[in-house]
C-alpha cells in the first residue's frame, strides 16, 4: 500500500500537498483508496495497487487550493439572541442559528461531531435533520474530523432536491462543493476560521494517557465551555471508580491544548495552507472576533453597545450572494454590526497567513513516534518546569529594577 498510482502518478508530492479531506477515495471506482493514520496519528490515503487501475481519477478530482470565492463582500460582528444555543457554542452562536433555519425549512445540516466511545474520541462529519440533534454539532473540535464518510447519505438527501448546509475547514468545503458540483444550487457552506489541525490517532492517544493516569475513562470532551464565559477553558468529564467527575483544561495544565494553541502539531498541508486569506471557500466565514473589547469597544455594553464579552462575540465574513442569503434568513435570530474586517485580522491572522511551527514540532513528533503520547507529555512537563521557574525567578526582582533589566537587554 502506498500513495502512488500504477501509471507513476501521486495523489500529493509531499504530505503538504494532502489535507486529508478524504474525497479522492470517494471518488476512486475500483474502491482502491483507503484513509490511513502514518506514525504521526495523521491521516492520509493509501493505494491498494492490486486494485488500481491507473485511471488518475483521484488526481484529477484532488480540490485542495480550489473552490475560493472572491474577497470577503461585508463583515460583522454578530451574536445569537438565542441563550441556550450561544451558551452551547464556543463563541456566539452563528452556526446553529442558521443550522436551525435550515432545519426548520426542511433542509439537512452536515457539521462535526465529537462523542467519545469506551474511551476513544470518534470525531466525524455527521449529517442531521432533526433539531434535537443539532447539540452535537456545536463547540469547537481542534482535531481533524475523521473523513467525510456520509458522502452516499448526503447524495441521497440531495436527490429530493432539498436544501444542506455544510459546515468545516475550508480545504474539506472544497472537496465537498467538488463532489457535489451537480448539486451546486443546493449545498450553502460555512467554513471556520481553522488554526490548523492535529490528526485525531494523536489526539486519542493524548486522551488514553489522561485516561491511564487518572484511572478513569473519559466520557466527554469539551474543548471550550461556557460556564466559565467565553474563553479558552475546556472540560473533561470522566468516570473514576463508577463516580462521575469533571476536570477542567487550558494551555497551562493540557499538553494537547498546548501545543494546539502554539501551532506546533498540526498536519503538514497546514504550513502552506492555500485558504489563509480572504479567499474564502464557504459562502460565510466565522470565528470569534478576538479582541472585540479593544478594536470595537463601541459595541461593547459596558459602553451602551449590544455585545457581552462573557457570552462570546462572533465575527462573520460574508464571501457570496449565497452568504448574504443565508444572512437574511436569519436577521432576527442575530444580533449584528458591520465591522471593518481589517479589525477582524488583527487577531484572527489565520485569516491572513499559514500557521507556522518551530524546531519544537520535530522533537514533538520524534518522541511520540519513539515513546508515544507519554513522549509528548515529557516535553511538555519540562518546558512546564521551565517557565514555572522563570516566573518564580521573576517574582524575586524588585519591579524597578526588572523594567530596568529589559530597558538594557
Amino acid at each position: 500500500m502506498n500513495n502512488i498510482t500504477k501509471s507513476g502518478s501521486a495523489l500529493y508530492k509531499d504530505k503538504s500537498k494532502c489535507c486529508g479531506c478524504g474525497g479522492c477515495a470517494f471518488v476512486c471506482p475500483k474502491n482502491a483508496i483507503v484513509m490511513k493514520f502514518d506514525d504521526c496519528g495523521v491521516i492520509y490515503p493509501h493505494i491498494d495497487l492490486e486494485k488500481c487501475i491507473g485511471c488518475n481519477i483521484c488526481v484529477a478530482f484532488c480540490s485542495f487550493g480550489k473552490n475560493r470565492n472572491d474577497a470577503a463582500l461585508v463583515s460583522y460582528a454578530a451574536s445569537n439572541v438565542d441563550g441556550k444555543q450561544k451558551f452551547k457554542s464556543s463563541s456566539a452562536g452563528i452556526f446553529p442559528a442558521l443550522a436551525t433555519y435550515f432545519l426548520r425549512n426542511g433542509g439537512a445540516v452536515v457539521g462535526v461531531s465529537l462523542k467519545m466511545i469506551n474511551g476513544k474520541a470518534d470525531v466525524r462529519h455527521v449529517m442531521v435533520i432533526d433539531e434535537n440533534e443539532l447539540p452535537t454539532l456545536q463547540g469547537s473540535k481542534y482535531v481533524q474530523s475523521a473523513g467525510l464518510d456520509n458522502y452516499r447519505e448526503v447524495l441521497e438527501f440531495l436527490k429530493t432536491g432539498k436544501k444542506i448546509l455544510f459546515s468545516g475547514t475550508p480545504c474539506q468545503i472544497s472537496c465537498f462543493k467538488s463532489l457535489f458540483k451537480k448539486y451546486s444550487d443546493q449545498i450553502y457552506t460555512v467554513d471556520i476560521i481553522c488554526h490548523g489541525v492535529p490528526g485525531l490517532e494523536f489526539f486519542n492517544d493524548y486522551i488514553l494517557s489522561v485516561e491511564n493516569k487518572k484511572n478513569c475513562e473519559i466520557t466527554d470532551f469539551i474543548f471550550r465551555d461556557k460556564k466559565n464565559g467565553w474563553g479558552l477553558q475546556g472540560n473533561i468529564s470522566y468516570i473514576v471508580k463508577n463516580k462521575k467527575a469533571n476536570k477542567s483544561i487550558s494551555p497551562e495544565s493540557s499538553s494537547y491544548y498546548r501545543f494546539f494553541l502554539d501551532g506546533e502539531t498540526y498536519r503538514d498541508s497546514c504550513y502552506s495552507c492555500p485558504y489563509t486569506c480572504l479567499q474564502r471557500s464557504g459562502d460565510l466565514t466565522i470565528g470569534d472576533y478576538w479582541g472585540a473589547q479593544k478594536f470595537s469597544p463601541e459595541l461593547m455594553v459596558e459602553n451602551g453597545g449590544m455585545f457581552n464579552s462573557r457570552e462570546g462575540v462572533s465575527c462573520i465574513l460574508c464571501n457570496s450572494q449565497k452568504g448574504k442569503m443565508m444572512l437574511d434568513c436569519v436577521k432576527y435570530s442575530l444580533i449584528s454590526a458591520e465591522v471593518d474586517v481589517e479589525k477582524i485580522l488583527i487577531i484572527n491572522k489565520q485569516l491572513r497567513e499559514p500557521a507556522t511551527h518551530t524546531g519544537l514540532r520535530d522533537k514533538i513528533f520524534k518522541e511520540y513516534k519513539s515513546n508515544g503520547y507519554k513522549g509528548v507529555e515529557r516535553i511538555y512537563f519540562k518546558i512546564r518546569r521551565k517557565e514555572k521557574a522563570k516566573k518564580f525567578i521573576k517574582s524575586l526582582i524588585p519591579e524597578p529594577m526588572l523594567k530596568r533589566l529589559k530597558k538594557k537587554l
